[in-house]
């Protein structure tokens, strides 16, 4: 029959058919990109035959496994202790990449898209995010903090880090507990 799908032969020499995944016209696939076929191809070879369900699973791992880096993150910056210029920029820092991971795990959940852009990751988080306004702002003035202290090796007056690391370690405490609490809401978290 002309025109109808026919799954490709896979390295493994079984068909998409017979690998279990759901029968879909090329049309689906032949839009996702080399890295995404890839990335999907490396998913059925790890876990074999994904339906929907064990998909979603996956999904719930990587958001979790972006939410437990951003926890660690904040953990370190907590740890670290405080009185020097050199360690506050160190925890603004670690402070801002905290709460920017855990807003890559809420795009990602929402939009099913990685997105590692500093400015895209705050200005697209969903709109029924709590206070989804107010957090844009705050990870954009984290993030703008986060590059002065990474890479200017001056300290304006208003940028004393020093006065500046309780609040970046109580408004990421703050995000992250906000982003934990709007993922499990929505049933996108496996924690």
């Amino acid at each position: 029959m002309t025109g109808a799908w026919r799954p490709r032969r896979m390295t493994s020499g079984a068909s998409v058919r017979e690998r279990g995944l759901a029968q879909a016209p090329a049309r689906y696939f032949e839009r996702l990109s080399g890295k995404v076929v890839s990335a999907f191809r490396d998913l059925v070879q790890d876990r074999g035959p994904v339906d929907l369900g064990r998909f979603e699973d996956v999904l719930r791992d990587a958001i979790d496994q972006r939410m437990g880096f951003a926890k660690g993150l904040l953990d370190s910056a907590k740890a670290m202790p405080t009185g020097s210029a050199t360690t506050a920029r160190n925890v603004i820092s670690r402070s801002y990449y905290a709460m920017y991971h855990a807003g890559r795990a809420v795009q990602f959940a929402f939009s099913r898209a990685d997105i590692d852009d500093h400015q895209a990751v705050a200005s697209k988080l969903p709109d029924d995010f709590p206070e989804s306004a107010h957090w844009r702002d705050r990870l954009k003035f984290w993030r703008i903090k986060r590059d002065k202290a990474d890479y200017e090796p001056w300290i304006e007056p208003t940028d004393s880090f020093e006065l500046l690391q309780p609040a970046a370690l109580r408004e990421a405490s703050r995000f992250i507990e906000q982003c934990q609490s709007y993922l499990r809401e929505r049933g996108m978290t496996n924690v």
